[in-house]
């Protein structure tokens, strides 16, 4: 009110953007541009449009989270090939701490196969504040509890998994392991050691389920390879 007032009063063409609950629950952005018409030096009538600019909100907000997530990547980059082999380990649970907040991921942690792959182990945990640890229930466990997400990395693809309850019964045993979770959504993203696989990064949505994440996904394979 006040923003406005003062346009008025230096009878100036002025605008501003608010949010608005729309009359079926969503929030919507606004664009409001105001015209002062002015008689005798004062302002008579105030003429303006009303746009609807939620979709630019969108892509505005989309476009400054990548360009905050490759910043990321790059000073993880930098910090994992100059960390010695005795400051590794912080190093990477800085950067799974790091991402993971940007991400707004519950869960983020790294993964790793025996030689055989026939056993997985988690090594480095970070998880949000309120959200329980997994990291010591998943020591040693046979990777027949993972048959579908392993048969994916080992083609090297990503695996991204935006409504796990929606899963089909090819994911059975997976559905159980991440049920024990609670996880909502997740994303698992191969490392590999030359064309062996090592391992996965992954992050998990427990709180709520999350959309799309394709593009996040691609995104965040340049840390898997960087760990690789």
């Amino acid at each position: 009110v006040e923003f406005c007032s003062r346009g008025v009063a230096r009878l100036e063409k002025h605008s501003f953007d608010y949010r608005m609950i729309a009359s079926d629950g969503r929030i919507v952005w606004l664009r409001d541009i105001v015209n002062v018409i002015v008689l005798d030096d004062r302002p008579r009538k105030l003429v303006g449009v009303m746009i609807d600019i939620t979709e630019l909100k969108e892509v505005q907000s989309d476009l400054e989270y990548v360009a905050g997530l490759q910043r990321l990547m790059v000073d993880a980059s930098r910090e994992l090939f100059e960390a010695a082999e005795t400051t590794l380990d912080r190093a990477l649970s800085q950067t799974l701490e790091r991402i993971g907040q940007w991400c707004k991921a519950d869960r983020a942690y790294l993964i790793r196969f025996s030689p055989g792959l026939n056993h997985y182990s988690n090594t480095h945990e970070w998880v949000a504040p309120g959200i329980s640890a997994e990291i010591h229930n998943l020591q040693n466990v046979p990777s027949k509890t993972i048959p579908m997400l392993l048969a994916r990395l080992k083609r090297k693809e990503r695996v991204v998994l935006s409504k796990v309850s929606a899963l089909d019964d090819s994911w059975k045993t997976e559905k159980n392991l991440f049920a024990e979770e609670n996880i909502q959504s997740l994303i698992c993203l191969p490392v590999f050691s030359g064309e062996q696989l090592a391992g996965l990064i992954g992050f998990d949505s427990v709180r709520q389920k999350r959309d799309s994440q394709i593009a996040q996904a691609a995104l965040l394979q340049i840390l898997g390879d960087l760990i690789g």
